[in-house]
């Protein structure tokens, strides 16, 4: 299913949404098949789903914890 999709094509709706990257980012992401899910192409358009890039990032973070050494700290 589908979350709030975000037109890559509109810089000022993927700035107000806080995406992180850069459209020609997003554009190099799709053709090179990175973060599936998170660019989905519908009707011809290209789109960022908020909800998977959402849940990509917190992936990310909570492995960048684990391989700062911070197992084992409490923290």
């Amino acid at each position: 299913m589908l979350g709030k999709l975000i037109p890559i094509a509109d810089e000022e709706a993927l700035r107000e949404a806080g995406i992180p990257f850069a459209r020609s980012t997003l554009y190099k992401y799709r053709h090179y098949g990175r973060l599936p899910g998170v660019v989905v192409k519908l009707g011809g358009r290209l789109f960022v789903d908020l909800e998977e890039l959402q849940k990509v990032l917190e992936e990310d973070k909570a492995q960048q914890r684990g391989a700062d050494g911070c197992k084992g700290k409490g923290l």
